[in-house]
């Protein structure tokens, strides 16, 4: 399957997707601390405290040998503060002291356990050198004797932000120039666009069974789409969230149903994208 975004041919993978294009590129000393995860077009920052992405970016440079490396942020940020929580995981209180991210031979990698110890979670990201796109793997192991039920609640986010910002001067024609949208891929329904409407304001939507849901601007795009041929289940889509300095329009966020069901006494599940 192959997308043209008037910029860049864009392969889509059963993996989790960024497709790339020119826009400003991110600071160095957004990339400089904490553990990461570099291909040479893909550049992964752990945060420090939660299970979230402290930096995802995306080098846009040419590619030839010697090129120097120009990085691209899709993680929207309000001063130092990243706004953008993506592939954090919901629905749980987390117990963020016992949070640890830690590189191997294959990627970049963490554990953290619940607040009360039943549940850890696994996260995994792998990516492939010279590809702009990586696989995400979770794994929820229940550490307690008793079954955990983790039904609806249990997330998986991108958003809110893309790493686009307004863009002033372009008159009616601003939007066209500077936007963040919720879209999703259905083979029944095709593609779904999810604009921020004024009117609706927040009002947040549920789809299912589809095949990709994700972030899109004007360059860029944050895709989601499971391993193998299943569908997500249901995606919850926000298109807008309300933050201070910033107009909604500019931080939607989808959250995408793990769909777990109970897990038994030492059990566990694993989901990949």
């Amino acid at each position: 399957m192959n997308f043209d975004l008037s910029c860049v041919t864009r392969r889509v993978v059963s993996i989790l997707m960024l497709m790339v294009g020119a826009c400003v590129p991110v600071s160095s000393s957004a990339l400089a601390a904490g553990p990461q995860l570099q291909a040479e077009q893909l550049s992964i920052q752990a945060a420090v405290d939660g299970n979230y992405l402290e930096e995802l970016a995306v080098n846009i440079s040419n590619g030839s040998q010697g090129a120097v490396p120009e990085w691209v942020s899709l993680v929207t940020r309000n001063g130092e503060k990243a706004l953008s929580q993506h592939l954090t995981v919901q629905g749980i209180d987390w117990n963020n002291k016992t949070l640890h991210w830690s590189e191997d031979e294959f990627g970049l990698s963490m554990s953290v356990m619940s607040r009360d110890s039943s549940l850890e979670l696994r996260k995994h990201f792998e990516a492939v050198t010279g590809q702009s796109w990586f696989k995400l793997t979770l794994e929820f192991i229940n550490h307690s004797t008793s079954s955990l039920a983790l039904k609806h609640g249990l997330g998986l986010q991108l958003g809110p932000g893309l790493g686009e910002y307004p863009v002033k001067g372009f008159g009616i024609s601003d939007t066209l120039y500077s936007y963040v949208e919720a879209v999703a891929f259905s083979a029944a329904k095709g593609l779904q666009q999810f604009p921020f409407d004024e009117k609706a304001g927040n009002k947040m939507s549920e789809i299912d069974a589809i095949a990709w849901a994700g972030l899109q601007s004007r360059y860029f795009a944050l895709l989601l789409m499971p391993e193998g041929q299943h569908d997500l289940q249901r995606v919850r889509i926000y298109p807008g969230i309300e933050s201070s300095g910033f107009s909604q329009r500019y931080l939607p966020k989808i959250v995408v149903d793990l769909s777990i069901g109970t897990l038994l006494p030492g059990s566990k599940v694993e989901r990949s994208y």
